[in-house]
């Protein structure tokens, strides 16, 4: 009769069941996340190459002789970003998002006044509203990273005032373009517990602005943000 007791082959199974189970972990948390809605909130600073504004409308308006046109530099500004989603498989997500960036301020002396000098200051604020699929990578059971990707209508308006000056340049008082281009973003997430993550990121916006209307910039927009991701 054998001896009761484990054999070689029945030890080595259960070292794999073991492993197997530790490696599914990752897996496992994701998963739990499968089949529901979620609400992320953001805040942190957003940028745009919005800083030639003032100086471009001044060269175009011919109030001073001999201006040119300034190279665009990025500007900041405080952002938020509000998002929901839905997760319908188990790395993968639909999302929406609004996200405004503003005000982004550029100024340009226009003209000298026995007060001082007369100084046009362009405001720019900047929304988009964002489809993305966002596929999950997941790192640990607590943590993971989303890629996400898709297409944004994008608004960039310029409002025109003037420090110390009486009149603007020949320019409209307000500037504004909307246009449709990719979107694109990471985002690092730690799950603080079954509902909600701590999440940290940056987002991509291309093809803002208009290059033909003086007084807007063209070219891309981002944010870098940190806030909260709530599931239900």
């Amino acid at each position: 009769m054998a001896a009761r007791g484990s054999t070689p082959g029945g030890g080595l199974r259960a070292a794999w069941l073991v492993a197997l189970a530790v490696a599914s972990l990752p897996a496992a948390a994701q998963v739990t996340s499968q089949g529901r809605a979620s609400i992320v909130f953001m805040a942190g600073q957003g940028s745009g190459p919005t800083g030639g504004i003032a100086a471009d409308v001044v060269a175009a308006s011919g109030l001073v002789p001999g201006a040119h046109p300034a190279p665009d530099s990025r500007v900041r500004a405080t952002a938020f970003r509000i998002g929901g989603g839905y997760q319908f498989a188990d790395y993968m997500a639909a999302e929406v998002s609004l996200t405004h960036i503003g005000t982004l301020r550029s100024r340009a002396v226009y003209t000298a006044t026995p007060a001082g000098p007369d100084t046009l200051v362009a405001e720019t604020e900047f929304d988009a509203v964002e489809a993305v699929l966002a596929g999950r990578i997941t790192v640990s059971s607590d943590f993971r990273v989303d890629l996400s990707a898709g297409i944004a209508t994008t608004g960039l308006r310029t409002t025109l005032r003037t420090e110390l000056g009486s009149a603007l340049p020949a320019e409209p008082g307000t500037l504004n373009a909307r246009r449709t281009g990719l979107a694109a973003g990471v985002d690092a997430e730690w799950r603080l517990g079954h509902s909600a993550s701590l999440i940290a990121g940056y987002h991509l916006f291309s093809h803002v602005g208009s290059s033909q209307i003086v007084g807007l910039a063209s070219g891309n927009m981002t944010l870098v943000a940190g806030g909260v991701r709530i599931e239900f």
